[in-house]
């Protein structure tokens, strides 16, 4: 039986993890006890303050009017990426928002992962994401198609 010391991680973390926090959103309520926060999700959670304060890094972003968001889709590995990247690059043209959009990995055997980086107020960047991500559906579909024909 393996025997671990009490004070070492069950896991190492190497220099490519990236850890999250486990809750993001926005502070509705401090109370003495209990901080009300409703997630980016629009669940209304309450977290003790021991932990909120304990462990968290808190960021002000009330004083920002434009955040950098990522919308991150996966493409079959047999369209070509360099094809996809032109196609994309081509349809959302019409964004200036958009900063950048690039190849980031591959996610498995059959699909890579293209990156869309753009900046929006705090107030549109769903209504924008949901534009991109319906411009990003048609090119996959555009490039199935050329691919089966």
């Amino acid at each position: 039986m393996p025997y671990q010391w009490a004070f070492l991680p069950g896991y190492k973390f190497f220099s490519r993890d990236y850890v999250i926090p486990a809750y993001t959103g926005v502070v509705d309520n401090m109370s003495l006890m209990y901080t009300t926060l409703v997630t980016d999700d629009g669940l209304v959670i309450k977290i003790p303050n021991n932990l909120i304060l304990a462990n968290s890094a808190i960021a002000n972003y009330s004083e920002v009017t434009e955040r950098e968001r990522k919308l991150r889709y996966e493409f079959p590995i047999d369209i070509s990426p360099e094809t996809v990247l032109n196609n994309l690059r081509e349809a959302l043209s019409e964004f200036p928002e958009i900063k950048d959009i690039y190849l980031e990995e591959q996610s498995d055997k059959t699909h890579y992962i293209v990156v869309i980086t753009f900046e929006a107020p705090v107030t549109q960047w769903r209504e924008l994401k949901s534009r991109l991500l319906a411009k990003v559906i048609e090119v996959h579909r555009e490039a199935k198609q050329k691919a089966l024909a």
